[in-house]
């Protein structure tokens, strides 16, 4: 009898320290205090590939809607482009791909990093505008949660917002 109640202690001390795995949501992965380079007059098409949904069992993810969502709300908070969408005809059209998520397995501190690849097509002559790969981390700490469920989710919308706070950068720079 003793050993079943151990058992049951563990189990449930590892369920309230684990947590139930919630997936990436993109208003937080919205970057915050961005400065906008330049802003351009156009319309922008947005698109997003590689992303994966989170299993209710499993590691938290990004999901691509939700990677989507937040680069749109990302480009409609700091007015990157005039107007921003995700079907119809545009000026230009923004790709983004989720190419690698490197997740610990476990930790206090959890370090996510994200690797993307971002093109920004001219779409009135087709010419490549930007064509970028980068690679983004950020570390969630026992102090930002105790649950790890919840510090690999919080790692995961740190690298993301990073990462798009980067691209946001680089596609601002430019002269369109």
């Amino acid at each position: 009898m003793k050993r079943a109640a151990k058992l049951a202690s563990l189990v449930f001390a590892v369920a309230f320290a684990g947590g139930c795995a919630s997936g990436a949501v993109s208003r937080n992965m919205v970057p915050k205090d961005f400065t906008v380079a330049n802003i351009h007059p156009y319309s922008v098409l947005v698109k997003v590939e590689g992303g994966r949904e989170t299993d209710a069992v499993g590691a938290s993810q990004i999901s691509s809607p939700e990677f989507q969502a937040a680069i749109v709300d990302s480009l409609k908070t700091y007015g990157v482009f005039n107007t921003v969408l995700t079907e119809g005809n545009t000026d230009y059209k923004l790709e983004a791909a989720i190419l690698n998520l490197q997740q610990p397995l476990f930790g206090f501190n959890m370090t996510v990093t994200i690797e993307t690849a971002w093109r920004l097509t001219n779409l009135k002559d087709g010419s490549t505008v930007m064509s970028e790969n980068l690679i983004n981390s950020y570390t969630a700490t026992v102090g930002d949660a105790f649950a790890a469920a919840t510090r690999l989710r919080l790692a995961n919308e740190g690298a993301a917002r990073e990462n798009i706070r980067d691209a946001l950068k680089k596609i601002s720079g430019k002269k369109l």
